[in-house]
């Protein structure tokens, strides 16, 4: 009895120990105690603010310290640190820098939270200014340069500099640390950076180089906003090789028919392709057409064997560009050859419209009669159709027949010098890619993305994709299509991407946005809701939207005031599943009102202040993490391979400047 006794005794005991241990969960209304030692009173915008917070707690846990820059209301930049231990609590805060913001008090606010979701929020006032400084510096070629203001916020220095005179721009000391703040370049504008600004001329010499901290930009920088108009056709820049240029003023300007000696065109991106220099542009708005012509300076054309530039032109007859022009002519008939590199000068025509049967051309040393390509050195024709005359014009050879259609190139190469250059003449594709079409629009574009600018689509109306590309593999975008094809948005202007599979020769996909009468994508009082972020895809899971700023999916407004994105839940791994646009097991996403962030009063953002439908509210927490964005609850599983649908309604809510001025939207968010 004895024995069985302990065993029955033990038994107990081990049934004691499996059951669960129930805790109970701890709460308060009273934060930690936060005792600021140290802040900056006084930094810089470009700069940093430095703390040291001590954080005890008389009866929990610690779980985070969160220190927020306010301008007025807005955070501009948060730090937030794990306090795992009572103690001091030391780190700096970057103040953004910002174009066209004044100097005043910013706030720095401390929020300490413990594990009883008790907090206690401490705030501190400091004086944000402006560098603005006697002096700026920058470093070319390993010597230092100081820099002298001009005016507030803007300093200037004129010198003797290398084509390429990148660099940092600093600031004098700043502080008793020794510290100095160093500016750099975005790709669009003066920032807190380690890319150096791109100073840039077209040949060394003397210029100016600038910099403005007010409005964020500098000079002179290989020019990459051509700002030709209609008002004001044509301009001179200077422009360096592989710059991505922009054409405000030009709508779809990958409708235009570029040339492709001076220019590259990848889907919408023009990347300038000739040496680096100075050359006027010319508008031709009509015809859709850029002339190019190399400068000495300012005002004079340049010419071969010039003092800062080099150029080589042709006139001849039944030949020009964009079409063929008025023959023998040093006005309208002459064009100048793309540098591409020292010396070589390369000259490209399409047959059957830039060269047409009969055609006579002939290379010279200036834009006009005078030096000229009378002999070659050496002529190396890889198509044997053109002959050389004893006066140096360049003509069909006899019995030879062009190809319509086919681009031949003609470069010149004046490195061993004018008197002993050489001509090589070949076949190339100039216009490369498929011809491909929507609804019979001829979509623009090479490599795996093809792109109409502009196309009216009405709800209920077919699409059609034509031309050289098959629709093998194609699916329909699950809320701008139905699936047998038809539009699904409202009327309007839109854009449409088709983007092929790795064989390019499919349509994989499409994506659309409405677009303005310009082309350019619109905000949310003309059709445009945007949405982003890191658990998000456009298409396949493998490659996430994240946070690019401008460039976020275009939500499709389904009727109006609604907005509509569908995807599949995936994991995170899936690469392949068309439209995999969720995770199963992690949202963070949010909306906004324009394409890109907000700018000053201009712009909006999904507000804090949301409605919910009851069964979005069993799936999405809208109130955790930073305000505005989109999270999946906790202990939310979506159902894997389910297509889910996030809509937002506007219905009765107003706009003004792409910023909500009345009403509050819902939000819904259901498995379809």
């Amino acid at each position: 009895m004895k024995k069985t006794h302990i065993i029955a005794s033990l038994a107990l005991l081990a049934l004691a120990a499996c059951q669960p241990e129930v805790r109970q969960l701890k709460f308060t209304d009273v934060g930690p105690e936060v005792t600021i030692q140290s802040v900056d009173g006084s930094a810089y915008m470009g700069g940093e603010i430095a703390f040291s917070v001590n954080v005890t707690d008389a009866e929990f846990t610690l779980s985070t310290l969160k220190v927020d820059l306010l301008y007025d209301e807005s955070v501009v930049n948060t730090l937030t640190i794990r306090t795992r231990e009572y103690g001091v609590y030391e780190g700096t805060l970057g103040v953004p820098l910002y174009a066209g913001i004044p100097d005043g008090i910013a706030t720095l606010r401390f929020t300490a939270q413990n594990t009883g979701l008790g907090t206690t929020v401490i705030n501190r006032d400091v004086e944000v200014s402006r560098p603005n400084f006697e002096h700026m510096y920058i470093t070319v070629d390993g010597k230092e340069v100081a820099m002298d203001k001009d005016r507030d916020w803007h300093w200037s220095v004129t010198g003797s500099f290398p084509a390429d005179a990148s660099s940092l721009v600093r600031t004098p000391v700043v502080n008793d640390k020794g510290d100095v703040i160093s500016f750099g370049w975005d790709g669009s504008a003066v920032a807190v950076s380690d890319t150096p600004i791109p100073f840039k001329m077209g040949a060394a010499g003397v210029y100016t180089i600038e910099v403005d901290l007010w409005d964020l930009t500098a000079s002179p920088l290989g020019k990459d906003t051509i700002d030709l108009s209609q008002d004001n056709p044509t301009a001179v820049y200077n422009l360096v090789p592989d710059t991505s240029l922009q054409f405000p003023n030009i709508s779809a300007i990958d409708s235009w028919d570029l040339d492709y000696d001076f220019f590259k065109l990848t889907g919408s991106d023009v990347t300038f392709t000739a040496v680096a220099g100075m050359y006027k542009l010319s508008a031709d708005f009509s015809r859709k057409w850029i002339k190019v012509e190399a400068m000495e300076d300012e005002s004079t054309l340049a010419s071969l064997g010039g003092e800062n530039a080099d150029a080589v032109w042709c006139i001849g007859s039944n030949f020009g560009k964009p079409v063929t022009g008025p023959s023998w002519n040093t006005t309208d008939g002459a064009y100048c050859c793309a540098q591409v590199a020292p010396g070589i000068h390369q000259f490209s025509l399409v047959y059957g419209t830039q060269l047409s049967s009969g055609f006579s051309i002939k290379f010279f040393h200036q834009k006009g009669w005078g030096g000229e390509f009378r002999t070659y050195a050496s002529v190396n024709d890889e198509t044997g159709l053109f002959n050389v005359t004893a006066a140096g014009n360049i003509e069909a050879a006899s019995g030879a027949q062009l190809e319509t259609g086919m681009g031949y190139r003609f470069t010149i190469d004046t490195t061993p010098g004018a008197d002993q250059a050489t001509l090589d003449i070949k076949a190339v594709k100039l216009v490369e890619g498929l011809s491909i079409s929507v609804n019979g629009v001829r979509a623009r574009g090479a490599g795996d993305v093809y792109k109409v600018s502009m196309l009216e689509l009405a709800k209920g109306e077919g699409l059609s994709i034509t031309g050289d590309a098959g629709l093998t593999g194609f699916t329909p975008d699950p809320d701008f299509m139905t699936a047998d094809g038809k539009f699904n948005a409202v009327d309007g202007n839109y854009s449409v991407e088709l983007h092929l599979d790795a064989s390019k020769k499919n349509v994989e996909w499409a994506r659309f946005s409405r677009v303005d009468a310009e082309g350019n994508n619109v905000d949310i009082e003309s059709g445009g809701c945007y949405i982003q972020g890191g658990n998000f895809s456009f298409f396949k899971h493998s490659s996430t939207i994240g946070w690019p700023g401008t460039g976020g999916l275009q939500m499709a407004q389904v009727s109006p005031g609604i907005y509509q994105v569908s995807g599949y839940a995936v994991d995170a791994s899936d690469g392949t599943t068309p439209y995999g646009r969720w995770e199963t097991d992690a949202m963070n996403v949010k909306y906004f009102y324009q394409d890109g962030w907000k700018n000053g009063d201009y712009g909006g953002e999904a507000s804090t202040v949301r409605n919910i439908t009851e069964r979005a509210a069993q799936l999405l927490d809208l109130e955790r993490g930073d305000p505005g964005n989109i999270y999946l609850k906790e202990g939310v599983t979506l159902e894997e391979g389910a297509m889910y649908v996030l809509t937002v309604d506007f219905t009765g809510c107003t706009f003004s400047n792409a910023g909500m001025t009345s009403g509050v939207e819902t939000i819904d968010f259901y498995k379809k």
